[in-house]
């Protein structure tokens, strides 16, 4: 990927030095608003009755917020992140659990009186976290495959505002 990202026009606007002309600021602040519909973010049930994705959900907001960019438009982006996010959470905590069931059988192997019963239990445990993490990697995925899919990010939605505004005919000659 190329560059950084679009900055929002109020973020520009705060900055003490600009290239962009006052045309350029006005262009961009016109089409920035035509990216939101002005009804504000709404969490959904799934969101509100998840701890983790709730806890995620407000601090998403308040950031988005901060951008100007908490628009009920990305509601369904935002959603879905969060349970995505609770559930990558959950998952990690399970790999983390497996991890510590692994070292400890591995310092339990002594007590084994069957050598082949340890290597068994063992390799089913490493399993079992091998499908943890395939899963974790797997709704890494989605979440930034629902991003890519949609252009919904704030990035992407950013880079469709014009850097500069167009020259008219009256300009060219």
């Amino acid at each position: 990927m190329g560059g950084r990202p679009s900055k929002p026009v109020n973020v520009i606007k705060m900055e003490k030095k600009s290239h962009r002309t006052k045309k350029e600021l006005a262009l961009r602040e016109k089409s920035e608003e035509k990216l939101v519909t002005g009804a504000k973010l709404k969490e959904s049930p799934a969101v509100k009755s998840d701890p983790v994705a709730h806890k995620e959900f407000v601090r998403v907001r308040k950031l988005l917020k901060v951008m100007e960019k908490d628009d009920d438009l990305y509601h369904n982006q935002i959603n879905t992140y969060c349970l995505l996010h609770s559930e990558i959470t959950k998952l990690s905590e399970e790999a983390d659990a497996q991890r510590k069931d692994i070292e400890e059988l591995r310092q339990a192997k002594e007590s084994f009186d069957d050598e082949k019963e340890f290597w068994d239990l063992l390799s089913k445990a490493k399993k079992r976290l091998d499908t943890i993490d395939l899963k974790i990697d797997r709704k890494r995925t989605h979440r930034e495959k629902i991003d890519r899919e949609n252009g919904l990010t704030i990035t992407a939605a950013l880079r469709t505002v014009p850097k500069k505004p167009e020259k008219s005919t009256s300009e060219l000659k």
